[in-house]
């Protein structure tokens, strides 16, 4: 080899070694390009609050042209849900659903996801080892930014998960400068972060750390005080939208409900740390084994470590134990909030936050984890075993299928995994479906076109309203959090011939404060699942209430043999699709 090959190498391998988390991360991203391009719709994606209700939202918003039409109603849950309570247009998730078709929205946040939680990282251990001279390694923090970034979190609020790292290098960068000219880059995350999801938890910490440094220094930071209230000014005007709905004649929602079931005692409550604290069951949309078998143990253990040390007076840098006992505290307070969530004793304090859900101070707990996952394989300072750490907590991820505690798989990267692996195992729970089989378009095409649909209100029956909503099929039902009372109570007198004979249904529909208004059956549960072998039952719905309601189609899954006693025909043939797991029938009143 000449002497100017054995440079090149060299230089090669230099780049590598100083740049190898950066380049992993392209990679990654190139793997994913590559894979959306390949896959198209074929993908399997979460379908628990995700597919089955935020993701039509968007579809139905950008069909309808409802952008920036704050007035106008969303056609579901027969139009009772104003355009101004979803999502505020101030939002890049929101731009990037409005821009672009709904599968590409949904790949490009994913990609955005993961990149902004990289960088995020990176940066933010460039920083400190600048300011704070710990011995970041910001390659390593890159690869822990990655992992965070393709943990199995919720999709619709993941530009936010993005943010979060950036967030906090933004109030870093403002309290140890002292410049002003980061102030207004806070104002990104008026973009990025929603104000209810993640904004309003973070502002909290950003709001102690204000407090605590205003202490140490004997005076109020007036620059971090300045950015603070900037960013509650901002929050509050970019959702100014909801005075328009009280404007529009205000109205109690479901949330109202929520009161009711804040029944736990404080012991009940505490009995729920464990699991919220170890993530069990995906807790809140987010965890998995990742954190719970990796990442948890090892960073307690080393908070053993060094607790031990500084005993022994032979810690290494005061300012890492500082730091990360302070975010090992801010864990446990968010672990607690989200335990004392249904407490009644708390709930009778705080009652200006009713139907509040604390249960989203979790979501910041990933991003936390992370980091001081991040500190570990920095205090390690052996780059092969940290590098193991990180490829047993990418490994985790990539083949951890987080079930929920409704059954459906919360990390869309094991479920695709797996299958290009050949393994179709986890398909046993019959809750996953891939976009092409869920919505089946060109089946509901076929079938609107046959019926000559045009925008009559409808219901679904064995098939999720979320699917109906995606094609364009107004619906009466819907899955939603915030719709009026009022709407609730009509919806209940709908479907109270059903809930009179199904306890179970009964419970879960008072229990959830009627989040999913669904017309049920005994038959199935409220996720549709996607092998169905019943061919034909009964429909218990108030048909004179359907009627006062303005429907006209019931798209069912099965044939409904009561139909002559309810007033309804079969107004259209079976539909089969070779892509679709559906078969519809099509009633009308």
């Amino acid at each position: 080899m000449s002497t100017k090959s054995k440079e090149h190498n060299n230089k090669l391998i230099n780049i590598i070694k100083q740049n190898y988390g950066i380049i992993t991360l392209g990679i990654y991203i190139l793997i994913l390009i590559i894979f959306a391009i390949v896959m198209r719709d074929n993908i399997y994606v979460t379908l628990n609050d995700n597919m089955d209700s935020n993701v039509p939202i968007y579809k139905m918003i950008r069909d309808t042209d409802l952008f920036w039409k704050f007035n106008e109603s969303i056609p579901f849950l027969g139009g009772e849900v104003l355009r101004a309570e979803y999502r505020v247009e101030l939002s890049v998730q929101s731009w990037i659903y409005a821009l672009f078709p709904t599968l590409v929205a949904y790949y490009a946040v994913y990609i955005l996801k993961v990149l902004g939680a990289s960088l995020g990282f990176y940066f933010l251990s460039i920083k400190i080892k600048e300011y704070d001279k710990i011995n970041t390694n910001p390659n390593l923090w890159c690869l822990c930014g990655l992992v965070y970034g393709i943990l199995g979190t919720w999709p619709h609020a993941a530009l936010g998960f993005a943010s979060l790292p950036w967030w906090c290098l933004c109030v870093y960068m403002i309290y140890k400068t002292g410049k002003k000219r980061y102030i207004p880059i806070l104002l990104i995350f008026v973009f990025t972060t929603s104000f209810t999801m993640l904004a309003l938890f973070a502002l909290f910490y950003t709001a102690i750390f204000l407090i605590v440094v205003s202490v140490k220094e004997r005076k109020i930071n007036f620059k971090l005080l300045s950015g603070l209230v900037m960013l509650i000014a901002a929050y509050t005007v970019t959702n100014s939208h909801h005075v328009l709905q009280g404007l529009h004649g205000s109205r109690e929602t479901i949330k109202s409900l929520k009161s009711s079931s804040y029944s736990e005692t404080v012991f009940q409550s505490l009995g729920k740390f464990k699991d919220a604290f170890l993530f069990k069951n995906g807790y809140y949309h987010t965890g998995g084994a990742t954190l719970r078998y990796v990442v948890i143990p090892v960073c307690t253990i080393f908070l053993i470590f060094l607790i031990i040390s500084a005993i022994r007076k032979k810690i290494r840098n005061k300012k890492v134990l500082i730091l990360y006992i302070t975010i090992y505290g801010c864990i446990i307070f968010n672990t607690l909030a989200c335990c004392f969530d249904n407490n009644a004793l708390f709930r009778r304090l705080i009652p200006f936050a009713s139907g509040f859900g604390f249960s989203r101070f979790a979501w910041l707990s990933p991003f936390m984890w992370l980091v001081l996952f991040a500190l570990v394989c920095d205090y390690i300072n052996k780059k092969v075993i940290a590098i193991c750490f990180l490829i047993l907590a990418f490994c985790s991820t990539a083949f951890d299928p987080m079930y929920t505690q409704s059954n459906s798989m919360y990390n869309e990267l094991y479920c695709n995994i797996a299958v290009l692996l050949g393994n179709n195992s986890f398909k046993d729970g019959n809750h996953e479906w891939t976009w092409r089989e869920y919505y089946s378009e060109d089946l509901f095409d076929t079938v609107k076109n046959e019926i000559g649909y045009d925008g009559e209100w409808a219901v679904a029956y064995g098939i999720e309203p979320s699917v109906l909503q995606y094609n364009g099929i107004k619906t009466l039902d819907g899955y939603y959090s915030n719709y009026p009372l009022d709407y609730h109570d009509k919806f209940e007198k709908l479907i109270y011939p059903e809930l009179e004979r199904d306890e179970g249904h009964k419970s879960y529909w008072e229990r959830s404060s009627g989040m999913r208004a669904y017309i049920w059956s005994s038959e199935w549960e409220f996720l549709s699942p996607k092998e169905f072998e019943l061919t034909q039952t009964e429909l218990y719905m108030d048909m004179d209430v359907f009627k006062e309601m303005n429907g006209k189609y019931i798209f069912s899954r099965v044939q409904i043999t009561n139909s002559a006693e309810l007033g309804i025909s079969l107004i259209n043939t079976v539909h089969t699709d070779e892509y679709s797991p559906y078969t519809v029938y099509v009633y009308s009143v």
